[in-house]
């Protein structure tokens, strides 16, 4: 008898499509993105850098890693709460010390991973061109700023944990398996540790699964439940954290509802163009007005909301794919214009803001590409698509340099920015270019007269100049603007000192170590102005507290032991009197 065939049960599940030597393709993909970053392995530290690496304690401490745990709000970048990032500073420190390389390796590497990550994450998906899509990620111009900028580590770190996440996510709503769904959140928790703008990835979720499924069910609203409240929470700090120490607040951020929706619309728009067409990039682009009775900037959200609406009507039609990555691009770029944070003060948009938005477009682009591009042309379409993005990304990253590149080419693009001016003057200054870090500076407060960091740096390089008088008018100018600006007040200090008012020094002295109790250079001037006036113990007083705030400083040590010196002479002085 003849063996009847055997049914093949089918798994109605899609799993993961299997790209040919899987291995291979990843290996490619990292060699594309180090190709493309080259320049960026002999850039050097740029803008806040330093506030990450030097001038937060925590982080230069061999035993600070307990502080960046522990501390919210302070004592050092106390703006922000991304203690899995400040670790990862701190890891770096013990290994690269004052040496950029090591940073910009670390960049380019983790970017690299999030490339084969979203290739990985799209091929699961079943999306057509998953692999062109990693790659177009991999080394389009907008990354150069999360990639190329040291402390853009948070966004390339937080991006892999994010997509691990997801990954560990999505293989959950298929296979279920509880220690998937623990380990997903544990790996978003150390998204958010990393960096707070991936609290997106519950919506993404979702907007993945009605894109699969076609519909949502209550065991979906469910599972990700529990994953936005623990983004909330961090949301929550975040935002309290920008507006009390970030400078977030105040009549720059003083846009209405409207007003903000306008900005949002606009920076849509924005950032979908500069994907389609990465020219023009900058560090600070333009600082935009919102404004209500102005017609033409209603239509920046009036044309995106019939955008969206256009694909929900022909989802039928051309899928919901459309819809869900369209939507995932403006659900990652939108939130920034209704928050408040640091960098709005410079501009509304930048391009590491759309640093996880730009996997949704992306994507998109290769699919209606992989459509309507006959085959037979296909690779060599991609080629140079790829061959394009990663010339233009080896010239934007060549750009980081040094500060005096970065803030030459801002300025070249975006004559107004104040602190592009600010930036390349200290560069110039620091090169003895004097005369040309003064214009730039003073360029810097025409732009933005209530720049109190700009008259105290220009203060400083009148001082190179012996120009004692206009320095003082420039520093007096800086505590007006800002009476917390502990700085100013201790160079403003040293300056009435210098022009023979001792007392008016002292009181600015006492104005700064209000602000900033363990303001080290303060309690020594403090105590060298004392030692002068012969008010020794005192000056004894400061010194010693400097010393215990720097106990290496030779300054310090030469002020604390002439004044014990004169001490001791006084009272043998007083004893021999006496007798």
């Amino acid at each position: 008898m003849d063996e009847q065939p055997q049914p093949v049960a089918l798994d109605p599940r899609p799993g993961p499509t299997r790209a040919p030597g899987g291995i291979l393709c990843a290996c490619l993909l990292v060699l594309l993105t180090v190709v493309a970053y080259v320049p960026a392995f002999d850039a050097g530290f740029v803008f806040d850098d330093s506030l990450y690496l030097t001038s937060d304690a925590r982080v230069a401490s061999d035993d600070g890693l307990g502080g960046i745990w522990t501390q919210v709000g302070g004592p050092s970048y106390r703006h922000q709460y991304y203690p899995l990032t400040s670790s990862a500073f701190w890891a770096q420190r013990r290994l690269w010390g004052d040496r950029p390389f090591g940073y910009h390796l670390v960049n380019v590497l983790l970017h690299a991973v999030n490339a084969v990550l979203l290739w990985r994450l799209l091929a699961r998906l079943q999306v057509t061109g998953a692999w062109l899509a990693g790659a177009v990620f991999a080394v389009h111009p907008v990354h150069v700023q999360s990639v190329a900028w040291i402390a853009e580590l948070k966004n390339v770190l937080s991006t892999c944990f994010f997509l691990l996440s997801m990954l560990m996510l999505v293989r959950w709503f298929a296979d279920r398996g509880w220690w998937r769904y623990v380990a997903g959140l544990g790996l978003f928790a150390c998204a958010l540790l990393s960096k707070t703008a991936t609290c997106l990835l519950p919506a993404a979720l979702l907007l993945i699964r009605w894109w699969k499924e076609g519909r949502l069910t209550r065991r979906d609203l469910v599972a990700v439940t529990p994953l936005a409240a623990v983004g909330a929470v961090f949301v929550g700090v975040t935002v309290y954290l920008e507006s009390r120490y970030g400078g977030a607040h105040g009549e720059t951020f003083s846009q209405s509802g409207l007003e903000r929706t306008l900005l949002a619309g606009r920076a849509l728009w924005f950032y979908a163009g500069k994907l389609a067409w990465p020219a023009g990039l900058t560090f600070i682009y333009p600082r935009w007005e919102a404004d209500a009775a102005a017609w033409w900037q209603y239509l920046f959200p009036l044309a995106a909301i019939w955008l969206l609406a256009g694909l929900w009507l022909w989802r039928d039609r051309i899928g919901r794919g459309p819809v869900a990555a369209v939507g995932y691009f403006a659900l990652a770029v939108v939130p920034m214009s209704f928050v408040n944070v640091a960098f709005t003060r410079l501009s509304f948009v930048a391009d590491h803001w759309q640093y996880w938005a730009s996997m949704g477009l992306i994507t998109l682009a290769v699919g209606v590409g992989a459509a309507v591009v006959p085959r037979r042309i296909a690779p060599a379409a991609a080629a140079a698509v790829l061959v394009t993005l990663s010339v233009l990304t080896w010239q934007r990253a060549r750009v980081y340099e040094s500060p005096k590149t970065l803030w030459q080419d801002t300025l070249a693009r975006n004559p107004d920015a104040w602190v592009a001016h600010n930036n390349l003057a200290i560069a110039l200054a620091a090169e003895g270019r004097v005369e040309e870090a003064i214009e730039h500076y003073r360029e810097a407060i025409r732009i933005h007269p209530r720049f109190a960091e700009a008259h105290n740096n220009l203060a400083h390089a009148l001082l190179a100049q012996g120009r004692l008088e206009e320095a003082c008018m420039r520093l007096e100018a800086a505590v007006r603007i800002d009476g917390d600006f502990a700085v100013a007040h201790y160079n403003l200090g040293n300056v009435l000192r210098r022009l023979g008012r001792p007392d008016e020094g002292l009181a600015h002295y006492d104005r700064a170590l209000e602000i900033d109790p363990d303001y080290q250079k303060v309690h020594n001037n403090y105590g060298a102005e004392l030692i002068t006036q012969g008010r020794l113990d005192e000056a004894i007083v400061h010194l010693q507290r400097a010393l215990e705030l720097d106990p290496d400083d030779p300054g310090t040590l030469y002020n604390l032991g002439l004044a014990r010196r004169r001490q001791a002479s006084a009272a043998r002085l007083s004893g021999e009197t006496g007798r």
